[in-house]
């Protein structure tokens, strides 16, 4: 197993019996490297550290851009809120307005219509008053027309005939009853 890893060894220092030597080659392949990288970091930070750091503050511009409008976005929200809030207020306080507006002229109308009412009840009732006054005016001259007609028939079967009291009472009732159907017949 030894003899395994010697060959391996001797393959990897290129045939040399050495592991691994700090010689002039060495140093210089190491200082060749170093060079190397040094000269392609060099090269990369002309060639992409300026459109890097452009690309980076490009972005970060942007991104402050979109926050400040975000901002100024946010601002106007607040203020179309606070607008709107106080609209909604005074819209508020304009429907009390108005419907207190409306009751006041319900009520003044529902005033003026009973007023109106009593009125018309009163000349109703005035009326009503005239024609029974009428009717009774009426009734009255009727009862005065009958009983002329009643003394006017008494006073002809009177005259025709002398009658006693007897008979004066009973023709009385007679006419009386008479008056008193044909009264309930008109």
């Amino acid at each position: 197993m030894d003899t395994m890893l010697g060959q391996h060894v001797i393959v990897l220092t290129a045939g040399t019996d050495r592991m691994l030597g700090l010689d002039a080659a060495w140093i210089t392949g190491v200082g060749f490297n170093i060079l190397n990288i040094a000269l392609l970091a060099y090269i990369l930070y002309r060639v992409l550290y300026g459109p890097v750091k452009k690309f980076l503050a490009d972005r970060a511009a942007r991104v402050q851009s979109q926050i400040d409008d975000a901002e100024t976005m946010l601002k106007d929200a607040e203020g179309f809120k606070s607008e709107y809030s106080s609209k909604l207020k005074d819209i508020d306080s304009e429907k009390t307005s108005i419907l207190d507006s409306v009751k006041k002229r319900a009520l003044t109308d529902e005033a003026s219509i009973i007023k109106k009412a009593n009125e018309q009840a009163e000349q109703l009732k005035t009326r009503a008053y005239d024609d029974i006054e009428r009717e009774k005016d009426k009734a009255q001259d009727e009862m005065k027309k009958q009983i002329i007609e009643l003394s006017a028939l008494l006073t002809m079967r009177y005259i025709s005939g002398a009658i006693d009291s007897e008979q004066q009472n009973k023709l009385l009732d007679d006419i009386i009853e008479e008056m008193r159907v044909a009264k309930w017949q008109s």
